[in-house]
């Protein structure tokens, strides 16, 4: 019996030419499918929410805005124009927050806390004070 040249015999080799040409054809499909996708506009880029404005702060306030020393005022906001690619914070002291919200503050001084939003399309900011009475 004559051994073929440049070919496995058994079923081990021929097997594997399967397996690795089956492994290599699904490559091509998957990655022909993806330029498809891609091409077609079926998925937008990461972090991209369809955005084309930019984010505006319908409401930013503190009630009351004015306290005396112990006291509490609450932090209220609303922010529209963002999505899942958007960045929603209030600074000093609080951090990321949700787009709609209330947040208990007892500050012992006064102090002025600025909201930031921001999406693909831009950037919105609002400031508010809370002013805490001198005791005399």
């Amino acid at each position: 019996m004559k051994k073929k040249e440049g070919r496995e015999e058994g079923p081990v080799g021929g097997y594997m030419a399967r397996f690795l040409l089956g492994i290599f054809i699904m490559a091509a499909i998957f990655s022909g499918l993806l330029l498809a996708i891609d091409h077609l506009g079926l998925v937008s880029p990461a972090g991209y929410d369809g955005e084309t404005s930019p984010p505006a702060i319908e409401r930013f306030e503190a009630d009351p805005a004015e306290i005396r020393p112990g006291e509490s005022s609450i932090l209220s906001w609303k922010v529209s124009g963002v999505g899942l690619a958007a960045n929603v914070s209030i600074e000093p002291g609080i951090g990321p927050v949700a787009p709609e919200g209330e947040f208990a503050l007892l500050p012992e001084e006064t102090t002025t806390y600025t909201i930031s939003a921001v999406n693909f399309a831009g950037r919105a900011e609002a400031n508010v004070t809370v002013r805490v009475q001198r005791v005399e």
